[in-house]
């Protein structure tokens, strides 16, 4: 498995479910993005309506709502003001590996 997700805290609030979990990062990147699994770890029914990933490193993180999945963005093309490549379907540089990935997602309440 390259992404080890951990849950830190789960809360709620009158009409959500609040949680933050860490990402660590080894091994190799799947094309397309890597699995999270936030309604499994989180033990809720229904998917996330918000979730941010954010690392201390320099690199994107962002969240793939259709098929809970994290990219990985970072600067493939080399040049200046270009958009940013999705990480190669390869080992995860130094910098993902090293990094400290937090996020935050918030589930609807199930009734």
């Amino acid at each position: 498995m390259a992404l080890a997700v951990t849950k830190l805290q789960k809360w709620a609030d009158l009409k959500s479910v609040i949680g933050t979990f860490s990402v660590v990062a080894s091994s190799n990147y799947a094309a397309g993005g890597e699995a999270l699994g936030l309604q499994a770890l989180f033990a809720m029914r229904k998917a996330p309506f918000y979730v941010v990933i954010r690392g201390m490193a320099g690199f994107i993180y962002e969240y793939d709502y259709v098929n809970d999945k994290m990219l990985v963005f970072l600067n493939t093309a080399g040049g200046a003001n270009t958009a940013l490549g999705e990480h190669t379907a390869a080992a995860y540089v130094a910098g993902i590996t090293g990094d400290t990935i937090r996020g935050y997602v918030v589930f609807p309440k199930s009734l």
